[in-house]
């Protein structure tokens, strides 16, 4: 009939007539180049190109995928087909296929992320700052190319399929999370679909909104504010230590104030019994009186000075003091101190305000006993009560006379220094302190002193 039928490499398939020469297929990739083709006895046209076999007819729209594979020649005789490629040659009997059995078949996925392909062996991991997101494939289809659509879903943005004509897909800015794209390719008359094909992949969230930055975050946080609370407690601290301390030494200061304020009571005291005793007796004994007085005067200004003084340096120096009242008094005194076991165990540790218990022996000595006509007694009872707290019991048998009361019936000098530095010792501790005092013109006079063990 005068017709060729003319295959190239890159120009595709040509029908040559005497009076037309048109191309074939031109919109179809896979025949742009044909290395061998063949007739079959129903008129159908083989082709053997890099793109697999083809069957097409020369006037039909539609062509048929046979075999996929890079092919250089291909024999037909009657149902028997034989082609060839680089290292393979199929032999194969061809019975033709309704075009609605033919399979649609998407090709593997390609991933792309802002143009650069990577590898879809592993569970892509995407790094957050990737700006597209390219995902490609191909759906060898020759009978009506025009026909074939695809459709896509990318779960979970997505809750609807999308329909397009071309299967380059480009997701822009997405966020972070775990997607699925699951993509299929169908005709339009509903003649064939591929099976659909899935993508699952992450886009890495930016390391501040990631698990292991907000934990250190946190760890840095507490890190911090725990040495922010730290240092304020430690700013707090020092400040309440360095009021406690200067409170502390307020109180030191107004105990050794209070504690001179009572030595010219004391001084005038003793400088009495000295004149008492000089006038009664020959000026070598006076002098050997004078002498005692001086040292333990001397002794009472350096305690006066320490504010503090431990339990048996008190009892040493009221002792002393007693020995020397006795030797002008005309009547006998028995002066006895008793200590319960634990007091005298810790009695050189025990400290209490220097200069308490001083006075009241001395009113003892002067108001209580001397104008007595019989034997004088003074008994001093220690011992320790609950809570760290030294009861102190000076009794004697005086005629009961209230040693702290003036004529007129207010509180010497002597008993306000006194209650002054129980309440200070009281605001020192934080621990009670207290002064009762009871006479009887038939029991003599008790003082009864309840101190805080330092």
């Amino acid at each position: 009939s005068h017709t060729f039928i003319a295959a190239t490499n890159g120009n595709g398939i040509w029908r040559i007539t005497p009076n037309k020469t048109e191309r074939l297929f031109a919109d179809s990739p896979e025949l742009r180049t044909v290395r061998d083709l063949a007739f079959s006895s129903d008129g159908a046209l083989w082709a053997a190109s890099p793109e697999g076999i083809i069957r097409l007819h020369p006037d039909s729209t539609s062509l048929q995928i046979v075999d996929s594979g890079n092919f250089s020649s291909i024999t037909v005789n009657g149902k028997m087909i034989a082609y060839s490629g680089m290292d393979t040659v199929t032999l194969r009997t061809y019975y033709e296929t309704p075009e609605h059995q033919i399979p649609l078949r998407l090709q593997p996925l390609r991933l792309l992320v802002d143009d650069t392909e990577i590898s879809m062996y592993d569970f892509p991991r995407i790094p957050w700052s990737a700006q597209t997101l390219h995902i490609t494939t191909a759906t060898p289809y020759y009978r009506a190319p025009g026909r074939l659509r695809y459709r896509y879903r990318l779960t979970p943005s997505d809750s609807d399929w999308f329909t397009v004509t071309d299967p380059n897909l480009r997701f822009k800015n997405l966020k972070p999370g775990n997607y699925q794209l699951s993509l299929q390719a169908y005709t339009t008359d509903g003649t064939a679909a591929s099976e659909q094909a899935s993508l699952a992949f992450t886009i890495r969230a930016p390391f501040w909104q990631q698990g292991w930055f907000f934990v250190m975050m946190l760890f840095l946080a507490a890190a911090a504010g725990g040495s922010t609370y730290r240092l304020r407690v430690a700013h707090i601290r020092k400040k309440e230590n360095e009021r406690i301390a200067q409170f502390r030494k307020t109180i030191e200061l107004e105990h050794q104030a209070l504690c001179a304020m009572m030595n010219p009571h004391f001084i005038f005291n003793v400088l009495n019994s000295i004149r008492a005793y000089m006038s009664e007796h020959s000026p070598e004994s006076s002098g050997e009186y004078l002498q005692k007085f001086s040292r333990l005067i001397r002794l009472q200004l350096e305690n006066s000075f320490r504010g503090k003084a431990t339990l048996s340096d008190e009892l040493k120096r009221l002792n002393d003091y007693v020995e020397l009242e006795k030797l002008r008094l005309k009547h006998p005194l028995t002066f006895t101190v008793n200590l319960s076991p634990e007091v005298e165990a810790d009695a050189d540790a025990i400290e209490l305000p220097a200069i308490l218990l001083q006075p009241f022996v001395e009113n003892a000595v002067r108001h209580g006993i001397q104008p007595l006509d019989k034997a004088g007694i003074i008994t001093v009872d220690i011992s320790i009560q609950e809570s760290d707290l030294l009861d102190i019991r000076i009794r004697d048998n005086g005629r009961g006379f209230n040693p702290f009361s003036t004529p007129d019936n207010h509180r010497s000098l002597a008993l306000k220094l006194i209650e002054q530095r129980l309440s200070l010792l009281e605001k020192q501790t934080g621990r009670p302190a207290s002064l009762r005092i009871q006479d009887s013109a038939e029991s003599g006079t008790e003082i009864r002193l309840t101190v805080p063990v330092h």
